[in-house]
């Protein structure tokens, strides 16, 4: 039953539906309570076996506030960010006076302190409803904040979605970028035989966001890398998209898109969850599973290989002194060596056996070369080589 008092009856934690969503803390545990008071949320945290309910203004600033987060969510996603000495809390609130929004804050003792609120920009785009923390750079300390509004609407009124990046200063996040999925022809009928294809400028109901993973280092750089679903995109047989991280934030172009390779019949919404934090074949590899309606995908990550190489010349130098004035009688042969060294990153060992096609160019940088290889009396040779540990 509802909570009473005088003038009316209200929910508070009745229907409160604590634990929709979860997040293990370094310190705290956050339960999402999206139903507490009147739907409006709220975040339940709990350490050892100490529940902590924050009362219902908690997170609200004043009396105006608590009007605009009326069946606001909160709660409906909670995670956490490391930073020197402290730890902040995050959580979303996508029906926030209709934009959404995400707060920061922290724990003093028992006490919340709200240190920073982020607002979503339309109406309706469930901005929040998604968080993402992410240490790029390995330093155990967070470097960037996601927010998916996997909702937001393009300018052909389909739910495109977008991914919000901002960068950790201190204990405040600061606005760095957006992500965005890419364009692509659109079916607008959703039949099972005639669905009719128009090309628009915009993504046709991708919802870009709706997961967003934080993965270990997956092209073994040395920074830890971000995987996006759009599951709706391809006529709902969905997609994800991989970025990779440089420095402590992450790079705008995405490195890898991966499409659903289904028919979007037996598995609809590839991208729908995603998950990218362990080795499940034992070769030291992270690998990614990729979830949807219908069924999962797992994919193996593949190592990466760096190849090295150095040229020797014999003679490593040309006394032009002793060069004969007449130069066009005069040739001078230069023998060069080749070496190739390739390793894998992920154990650092030589490659016992693998093939390379090279090329080769005399005076790359000059527009008539001044030498040529006596084999082919060209510039540019090309060569197929069998590599066998360090040639």
């Amino acid at each position: 039953e509802a909570t009473n008092d005088q003038q009316a009856a209200s929910f508070e934690m009745e229907m409160s539906q604590v634990g929709f969503s979860a997040h293990y803390s370094q310190d705290w545990i956050m339960l999402g309570a999206v139903g507490a008071y009147d739907w409006n949320g709220t975040v339940v945290m709990l350490k050892d076996s100490n529940f902590l309910i924050p009362t219902s203004n908690a997170f609200d600033d004043n009396f105006s506030e608590r009007n605009e987060s009326l069946a606001a969510y909160l709660g409906y996603t909670v995670n956490s960010a490391s930073v020197p000495g402290d730890l902040l809390y995050i959580a979303g609130q996508p029906r926030y006076n209709h934009t959404g929004q995400v707060i920061i804050y922290r724990m003093k003792d028992t006490e919340i302190e709200i240190l920073q609120k982020l607002s979503g920009e339309q109406i309706g785009s469930y901005y929040g409803s998604v968080i993402t923390t992410i240490d790029i750079d390995k330093d155990t300390y967070t470097d960037l904040l996601l927010v998916g509004a996997p909702m937001y609407m393009g300018t052909e009124k389909e739910e495109q979605g977008k991914v919000y990046i901002y960068s950790l200063n201190k204990k405040t996040f600061e606005y760095q970028m957006t992500l965005e999925p890419i364009k692509q022809t659109c079916c607008l009928v959703h039949k099972e035989k005639d669905c009719t294809n128009h090309n628009k400028n915009e993504p046709c109901g991708a919802r870009f966001g709706t997961s967003v993973a934080s993965v270990k280092d997956l092209n073994l750089d040395g920074f830890n890398d971000i995987v996006i679903g759009a599951p709706l995109e391809n006529d709902h047989r969905g997609a994800v998209y991989v970025y990779h991280g440089n420095g402590k934030s992450i790079k705008k172009e995405y490195a890898q898109r991966i499409a659903s390779g289904g028919d979007g019949e037996k598995m609809k919404f590839f991208g729908q969850s995603i998950h990218g934090e362990m080795d499940l074949n034992g070769d030291g590899l992270t690998d990614v599973t990729i979830g949807g309606l219908g069924g999962a995908a797992l994919f193996w990550s593949r190592d990466v290989a760096q190849v090295n190489a150095s040229m020797k010349f014999m003679p490593n130098k040309i006394d032009i002194q002793k060069l004969s004035t007449d130069m066009q009688k005069q040739k001078l042969y230069i023998n060069s060596t080749i070496c190739f060294e390739i390793r894998l990153k992920s154990k650092d060992i030589t490659i016992n056996e693998t093939d390379i096609q090279y090329w080769l160019t005399l005076d790359s940088q000059r527009k008539v070369s001044r030498t040529l290889f006596a084999e082919t009396n060209e510039r540019k040779i090309q060569r197929n080589i069998t590599v066998r540990g360090s040639e």
